[in-house]
């Protein structure tokens, strides 16, 4: 009974395309936000938000954020897909729920939702208000494993994203791909980043390192490094969230410092 939820969130995705389109016709973004946002039936709420996910407007995206905070794996989830159906922005509120989604099957929503944002970005992002390409090379933390990586990169994602001019490159991009979008766009640097985080236990005491190497991209030449340290005393040896969130604040802070330096650069 547990995976209920899902698989039903499953069929409505994969099969509710239809009538989800229907319902963007018939029914403004207002009203579907509404029915998101107030509908005392879980079902309605996920239809409302696949039917946003059809309306093909920018509108629809601060109600599908709204949306991911909903009671319902099942809402959570549709929020993400409409919000990757729609691929018009919102990375920052799906990076946020996706640092605090315990749900294993809304997570992976998510990142897909992320994905497709950021193939729009890279295929379209590059004009003439772009200053830099930024792609990102994820290698083995020695802390946390696959969700402090996640974290990290979520982290640093979140602070570039709130400087304009930069654009982040297609996940899975090939060399060539990047090569013919840089060269149609000469006035663009690009930068490929690879995070690392490291932590130094001890009775009481944690500290995290957030370090990015820097890269040409797609040439592949260093560039140096940046990173950030912070501590934290009088906390538990095993405990996670404040691991967590010490790693979301140094990654966040070296992505700062990344910026800064391209700044130089620029």
């Amino acid at each position: 009974m547990k995976a209920w939820p899902w698989l039903l969130a499953g069929l409505i995705v994969v099969f509710g395309a239809t009538l989800a389109t229907t319902d963007a016709r018939a029914e403004s973004v207002a009203e579907l936000a509404e029915k998101l946002r107030t509908h005392e039936d879980f079902r309605v709420r996920t239809q409302a938000a696949l039917a946003l996910g059809a309306t093909a407007t920018k509108k629809a995206v601060a109600p599908l954020c709204d949306g991911l905070d909903d009671e319902k794996e099942t809402v959570r989830a549709a929020a993400a897909a409409g919000m990757g159906k729609l691929a018009l922005g919102g990375s920052d509120c799906l990076e946020r729920r996706l640092r605090k989604e315990s749900s294993k099957n809304v997570r992976k929503m998510i990142q897909k939702a992320l994905r497709l944002i950021s193939e729009g970005a890279g295929a379209s992002g590059l004009g003439p208000g772009a200053k830099f390409y930024i792609a990102f090379e994820v290698v083995k933390s020695d802390a946390g494993g696959a969700r402090v990586r996640q974290l990290a990169v979520a982290a640093i994602r979140s602070r570039i994203a709130e400087e304009k001019g930069f654009v982040f490159a297609p996940v899975g991009e090939s060399t060539k791909q990047a090569k013919k979008r840089l060269r149609k766009n000469p006035h663009v640097v690009g930068y490929a980043l690879k995070p690392k985080v490291s932590t130094t236990k001890t009775t009481g005491e944690l500290l995290v390192t957030c370090a990015i190497e820097l890269f040409d991209y797609p040439g592949g030449d260093g560039l140096g490094a940046v990173s950030r340290s912070l501590g934290k005393s009088g906390i538990d040896e095993d405990d996670e969230a404040e691991e967590h969130d010490l790693v979301e604040k140094a990654c966040g802070r070296a992505g700062g410092e990344f910026m800064s330096l391209a700044a130089q650069v620029d």
